[in-house]
């Protein structure tokens, strides 16, 4: 009898091991996706900050979602250049800060939830003024690897004030 139970026991252990190993090979996979969300997050914060239109619709996918805070729902890439044309465009310098609070990473899809502040200066010099702010937004992993916003949503904690 007792070799029958040592027999079974390689087998069970051999499993084990794998089993463990694919949840390590799983959980490293998590850790690489998460840390390219933030990579593609930090990348719209930057292209914000730099007023780099270009980069900052890279960040985006073809068919994305944006909803600004006090505009209507944008549809589709070219809806979001439109728009994001004035906003980049006008008199004020932003800067902006995004804390991530949470990174869920679901096969191709993820969400990113978190806080922001946004602080604007006129150009031409003035007070500047601080926007804080939340957002939830969900990104897709495109074909190349990349992870691009899908759905961005974002609103401030606070009307804004009419600027003077």
């Amino acid at each position: 009898m007792k070799e029958n139970h040592s027999i079974l026991i390689l087998p069970v252990i051999s499993i084990s091991v794998l089993l463990l190993l694919g949840c390590a090979k799983k959980e490293q996979d998590v850790v690489a996706e998460t840390a390219a969300i933030k990579k593609t997050i930090q990348a719209y914060a930057d292209a914000v900050n730099s007023e780099d239109l270009t980069s900052w619709v890279n960040t985006m996918a073809e068919d994305v979602v944006f909803q600004p805070p006090n505009r209507p729902q944008l549809n589709g890439k070219d809806a979001v250049v439109n728009w994001a044309k004035e906003v980049f465009s006008d008199t004020l310098k932003r800067k902006l800060d995004m804390q991530i609070e949470e990174v869920q990473v679901l096969g191709s899809w993820a969400f990113a939830v978190g806080r922001y502040t946004s602080t604007y200066t006129p150009k031409q010099g003035g007070s500047t003024t601080e926007v804080h702010g939340k957002f939830i937004n969900i990104f897709r992993r495109e074909s190349t690897g990349d992870w691009k916003y899908a759905r961005a949503s974002h609103n401030h904690d606070a009307p804004l004030q009419p600027r003077q």
